[in-house]
């Protein structure tokens, strides 16, 4: 893994990022069955899901973004369809 493929951005921001690989101290496992939201990370940009284990919901909403929300039925693999949001 490289942080090109590691990244949980927008393809314009990913094609910036540098190809080299992560090392094991880089990087958490995360084995759950249950996929991960999170936020703090103030994307830009229409909400879209990006990897089907893991979804920043953070649209930066107070900078005129997205208030973004995930409708979680308890799924392993995140569904694009279930991502919603308002500006």
């Amino acid at each position: 893994m490289t942080y090109k493929t590691a990244a949980l951005v927008d393809p314009e921001t990913t094609a910036l990022l540098p190809d080299i690989e992560l090392g094991p101290d880089d990087i958490l496992a995360y084995y759950h069955a249950a996929p991960v939201l999170f936020g703090h990370y103030w994307i830009q940009g229409e909400p879209i899901v990006t990897d089907r284990r893991r979804l920043s919901l953070d649209y930066s909403v107070a900078k005129g973004g997205h208030l973004t929300a995930y409708q979680w039925d308890g799924e392993t693999e995140l569904d694009p369809s279930k991502l919603v949001y308002v500006s």
